[in-house]
Parts: structure tokens; C-alpha cells; sequence
């Protein structure tokens, strides 16, 4: 990526790792926090969109032998009596009542009542009437820190095998649940006491008190190992430094668009390849990005992956995004198809009729760009909710983009039932998977989308922003 980046309109930090690695599904990242929280000895902050106090961490042989209990809320309450000094503090959406039935009532009271004071819980309420809190982030000590789509709560936990009828997965009350693919980020280093900076800011902008969290010791960071902490399920990044990127409101009310500004910035360079996974995609300014580089005739043609659930979450979910995600996906199919770029959306189905729900939000760049957040691809992401994505950029780092390389491949083989080996490289990949598609070999299944005309009425309840139109604005 030749562009050049600027502090507070392409990113928040930059900032230093010792290690960095992706970490899929919730099996391996709850697992990596357990194990991570474990070793911590001054403080653990976790900010999360939703949280369920009574969520398994750990589940079948991972459960075995654990030292504490593996229900979320339990462990924390274990980890500060068995450490007196430690402190963890959580930072939750003060949610809509539209998600009511959705959360765990009482929150505040399970939190607080016949909990150590030494575990602090707040809600937090976003300064615009219909914005959301939708960070994730964990950081412990100002030395470890997990960042990317995964909340600590129910019905989230999988494994990559997304085995139909996975015992295993099944929520507090023991039902069973859906398959659910989630990507989560760890760093090791500088970039944890970046983020723990980042907590403290909204911690005080939340409850008007100012956290001030030990700092870490001068040594390296080296007892936190991401490949122990995740039992050797992750896909290591050579890197020597992240960007940290965020959607948010400024203290002035102006909104803070730099994950934004570092995505479409990213698209509109690229030269070969993209790889997007997403919940949603209905953000007009991406569209945009992605319409403006697909119609460029000086350009190389691009291959393009993208990765959607069947469906939406849920009805409600449907009715206010399917006409945008439509209109969205619609152009972007029609105008690469006019263009001669080779462009698939897919979404997975393991056994008969078992479609992954894809929750994560993933972007890939040429393998040159990796971003790893919280943000889906609609336009309150972009610019109202707030968001915080961690970024890699290779730069010409031959292994750094070796590495992002893999971790496209594996996630596209995860999808695919696959091996990452058979998905290697740029060349003929959805030309290989549009052929497993049409011999039934693979999960994949392709999705098409006709371009629709958005409702401007949702557009403007429902994700402010969005692609009421696609055409793009005149110069000044």
C-alpha cells in the first residue's frame, strides 16, 4: 500500500508488538483469555457490545483439570480472590431497548451483587440517541490484548470444524446453537498498553472517573506467549507494528471516521486481490471505494472474496438492512461483471442445510493489508457506532505479507472445508471454487444479488449513511 497514512485520519496509534497473531472462532479466543486472565497480576479490562455472566470459556478436554470455574462471571470473581491486589473492570453498552429480550437481565446486579470489589462493572451509554458501544476488546497488564468481533457471551462458541450438531455448542440454558465463524486479533507489547489507554478514555468518559491502571514492567512482555495462551491454534503475524483504528464521536461531537478512511483508502488501492468477511455489507462509502476501483479501465482486473451470512441475524435484522445489503452487493456484482473483474459473494454450509453464521469482520488487501475489528461494512460503522479495528500493513515486509497470505487461505478453506493449501496464492482461486461448488465439493456456496433501490426511510433509521444512492458525490 503506497498511500500515505495520517495520524488521526487513517489511524489512532501506531504502534509496536512483540507478538501478533489471528485467532478463529470462540473456542480458541475464549480459551486464549482464560488462559491469558490466569497469568494476570494487576488488572484485566474487557469493553464488549453484549456480555452473558454465565458463558462456558471452556468446554469438553479444554474443561478438564481447569484450576478456576469456567463460567465467565465465576472466573472473574475466582481470579480476584485468589489475587487480592488484582483489578478487572468491564465496560458494557447501555443497550437499546430494541436487543431487551436479547440480553441477560439484570446485568448490573449479577455483576455487582456477591462479586469482589475488586470487579467493576459499568454500563456505557453512547452520546448519540441511536449509537452503539460495539468495541471488543480485552487487555491484561498493559501487556497482552485480544481486539476483533468477539463478545464474551452466549451462543457464540464454536470450534473451525463447525460440526453439525456439535454437542458442545449449546447455550447457558443447553440448547443447542447454530454454527457461528468469528475472528478475533492478539498483540503482545506496546500495542496492549495502547489499548489499555483507549479503555481508560472511555471508562472516564462513562463514569466520569479517571482509571489510572499500573504501569507494565520495563521487561518484555514474554510471559504472555500467544502460541501457548491459544494451545497452538492461531496464525502467527511477523509483524513489528499495528495501526489501531477507530470509528467514535470526539468530545466536540465530530465523528472520528478513521477506520473509514483506512478501509477505503486500502480498496481503492488495490491491484490484485480482495478478501472481505462481514455481517453486514450495506456501508455506502465502502460500496463506493469498491465501485470507484472496479470501474478504473487503467487498472489491473481484481479478484474479489466476500464472505456473508445466509440470512440476516434475524428477522428484524432483514426487514431494516436486506433492501441496502441488496442494493450494495447488487452493484458491486453488476459492475464487476461489466468490468471484467472476477467477483464472488459466498456463505458456508456444513451437512444438508447447517449455513455458518459469519459475525466476523475481516479485510484483506493484495495480502499487503490486514484489518482485524469490530466493524461490519455499514455505514454506522463507519461513522456513529463506536468501533476499533487493529491493522497490519506489510509495507514490502515479503514475510509479513506471507503471513497475511495464510491467514487468507485458512480462513477461506475454513468456509470451503478445504485445506489453505488449495487456496494459496491470487491465480484461479474462485475459479477452483466455483468448480468444487458445481461438483458439490466444498461448504461454499455462491450468493447473487440483484441490484435493488434502498429504502431511504430505513436507510436513515436504521444505518444513517447508507447506500440511499450509489452514485458518487459531485466535487465539492
Amino acid at each position: 500500500m503506497t498511500s500515505p497514512w495520517r495520524e488521526g485520519e487513517h489511524y489512532h496509534r501506531q504502534a509496536g508488538v512483540e507478538q501478533s497473531a489471528v485467532i478463529v472462532d470462540a473456542r480458541s479466543y475464549y480459551r486464549a483469555f482464560y488462559a491469558a486472565a490466569l497469568q494476570a497480576e494487576r488488572y484485566v479490562v474487557i469493553a464488549g457490545w453484549q456480555f452473558d455472566s454465565g458463558v462456558a470459556l471452556l468446554r469438553g478436554s479444554d474443561a478438564v483439570d481447569a484450576p478456576l470455574p469456567v463460567e465467565f462471571l465465576p472466573f472473574l470473581g475466582a481470579l480476584c480472590a485468589r489475587r487480592p491486589e488484582l483489578r478487572i473492570y468491564l465496560l458494557a453498552w447501555d443497550f437499546s431497548l430494541v436487543y431487551a429480550m436479547e440480553r441477560e437481565w439484570l446485568q448490573r446486579v449479577r455483576f455487582e451483587i456477591g462479586t469482589p470489589d475488586a470487579l467493576r462493572f459499568e454500563f456505557d451509554t453512547h452520546p448519540l440517541p441511536r449509537g452503539s458501544h460495539h468495541q471488543k476488546f480485552v487487555v491484561v497488564d498493559g501487556q497482552v490484548a485480544f481486539v476483533g468481533g468477539m463478545d464474551i457471551c452466549d451462543a457464540r462458541w464454536d470450534d473451525r470444524g463447525h460440526v453439525p450438531g456439535d454437542p458442545l455448542r449449546v447455550n447457558v440454558a443447553g440448547e443447542p446453537c447454530r454454527a457461528n465463524h468469528e475472528v478475533q486479533s492478539g498483540v503482545v507489547g506496546a500495542a496492549a498498553l495502547a489499548l489499555a489507554e483507549v479503555f481508560c478514555a472511555r471508562w472516564q468518559a462513562a463514569c466520569g472517573e479517571e482509571l489510572a491502571l499500573p504501569l507494565p514492567p520495563q521487561a518484555p512482555a514474554s510471559r504472555f506467549d500467544l502460541a501457548a495462551l491459544t494451545a497452538g491454534e492461531l496464525l502467527p503475524l511477523s509483524a513489528e507494528e499495528v495501526w489501531l483504528c477507530r470509528t467514535s464521536i470526539a468530545s466536540d461531537g465530530s465523528p472520528v471516521c478513521e477506520i473509514r478512511s483506512a478501509y477505503t483508502d486500502a480498496l481503492r488501492a488495490a491491484e490484485r486481490f480482495v478478501y472481505i468477511e462481514t455481517q453486514y455489507f450495506t456501508s455506502r462509502s465502502i460500496t463506493l471505494a469498491l465501485l470507484e476501483r472496479l470501474r478504473d479501465t487503467e487498472r489491473p482486473k481484481l479478484t474479489v472474496a466476500i464472505v456473508v451470512p445466509r440470512g440476516a441475524d434475524s428477522t428484524k435484522e432483514h426487514f431494516a438492512l436486506g433492501e441496502a445489503q441488496s442494493a450494495a452487493l447488487g452493484a458491486l456484482e453488476e459492475t464487476a461483471r461489466a468490468e471484467g473483474h472476477d467477483l464472488a459473494i459466498f456463505c458456508s454450509v456444513h451437512g444438508e442445510d447447517d449455513a455458518t453464521f459469519i459475525h466476523s469482520k475481516v479485510v484483506i488487501v493484495d495480502d499487503a493489508f490486514l484489518a482485524v475489528g469490530s466493524a461490519n461494512l455499514t455505514e454506522r460503522s463507519m461513522g456513529a457506532d463506536s468501533e476499533l479495528a487493529l491493522v497490519w500493513r506489510a509495507n514490502g515486509d515479503a514475510a509479513l505479507a506471507a503471513d497475511i497470505g495464510r491467514v487468507r487461505a485458512s480462513l477461506l478453506a475454513e468456509h470451503a472445508a478445504r485445506a489453505p493449501e488449495e487456496l494459496a496464492g491470487f491465480d484461479g482461486v474462485l475459479a477452483r471454487v466455483r468448480g468444487w461448488v458445481a461438483e458439490k465439493a466444498t461448504c461454499l456456496r455462491i450468493c447473487h444479488y440483484e441490484p435493488v433501490a434502498p429504502n431511504p426511510l430505513k436507510i436513515l433509521i436504521f444505518d444513517p449513511g447508507g447506500p440511499v444512492t450509489l452514485e458518487a458525490e459531485p466535487p465539492g
